[in-house]
Order: structure tokens, then C-alpha cells, then sequence
């Protein structure tokens, strides 16, 4: 199995792409437009996707989450980083997943995502069957409400088979 990386740089940034996997990992820099392209063209090897943008505009984010609502051959996509997204970017992602049915992991980590956008987001995801993993890794919970927030969700999910919680408050 061979692993061709191209690395183009950009001032304290990168971009890498695997094209085993089209995985795109440490973007440091607004989305690329061809990785939503490749979203919205279903790239076939487009199977798992990482991203970290900092700086991107709502209309970036609209796009990108458009492209994921209509996108079938993503099966992971992990968010990272507390300047990844703001809550309205989460939300407009959550809500292009929860129409999603091919994308069966979804982590939300170190987003800057407090219990009221949680909240939001597992309202939106609670319908999505496709959806088996979900990770709110290293986000602000607020304790006990952020609990019963999960506790609602999986009462009206029946799909999900791992949540992962760690590093919350």
C-alpha cells in the first residue's frame, strides 16, 4: 500500500493530503476549496477527513456543509480545535449530517462547544442512523446538565454505539 503525501506550505501552515484516503490533516488556514469540492463530487477516496481551519468565513462553512449533506462516501469526519468552528459553524455542520447517510463517526474535539450548542447539535443528530460513533472530546459540558443532555439523546437514538465524553467538565 503506498502513501503518496504532497505538502504545500503556506506561512505557518500546512495542508497535507493522503490520496490513499484523500485525508486532509493540520489546516492551519480557512477550508481549502478543493476539499469541499472533492465533497461535493464524491471523491471515492474521500472516506475520512480531519480538519482544523482556522479563520474560515460562514459563507466557507455554509458550503462545506452542504457539500457533507449530499456527500456519500465520507464515513469519518473529525472537527478539531477551539478555532475550528464557532457554535454556528458546528451547528450548520450538525445540521448537514443529521441529513447525511453515509458518515458514521463524528468528533467534535477541543471545539469550544458549551452545553446549550451541544444540546443543539445532538437535537439534530438524534435521527441520523447512519451515525455510530460521536465524540464531544475536551468540550465545556457544564457537569450535570451537559449529562442529561446525552442521557435525551440516546433515549431517541438507538443506532449510536460509542460516545466518547473524555476530558469534558
Amino acid at each position: 500500500m503506498k502513501i503518496i503525501r504532497i505538502i504545500r506550505l503556506f506561512p505557518l501552515s500546512a495542508i497535507r493530503y493522503n490520496y490513499e484516503n484523500y485525508h486532509v490533516k493540520n489546516i492551519f488556514m480557512p477550508i481549502p476549496p478543493e476539499v469541499t469540492i472533492a465533497l461535493e463530487g464524491n471523491t471515492p477516496s474521500l472516506v475520512s477527513l480531519t480538519v482544523q481551519a482556522a479563520g474560515s468565513s460562514l459563507q466557507e462553512v455554509k458550503r462545506f456543509a452542504k457539500a457533507l449533506a449530499t456527500n456519500t462516501r465520507l464515513k469519518s469526519l473529525y472537527l478539531k480545535g477551539p478555532i475550528t468552528f464557532d457554535s454556528v459553524g458546528a451547528f450548520k455542520v450538525a445540521k448537514a449530517i443529521s441529513k447525511n447517510v453515509s458518515i458514521t463517526s463524528l468528533t467534535f474535539y477541543n471545539t469550544d462547544l458549551n452545553c446549550a450548542d451541544v444540546r443543539k447539535i445532538t437535537d439534530l443528530l438524534r435521527n441520523n442512523s447512519a451515525l455510530l460513533h460521536l465524540s464531544f472530546h475536551k468540550n465545556s459540558l457544564d457537569g450535570l446538565p451537559g449529562f442529561g443532555v446525552f442521557v435525551s439523546f440516546l433515549d431517541g437514538n438507538n443506532k449510536l454505539t460509542s460516545l466518547d465524553l473524555s476530558k469534558t467538565n
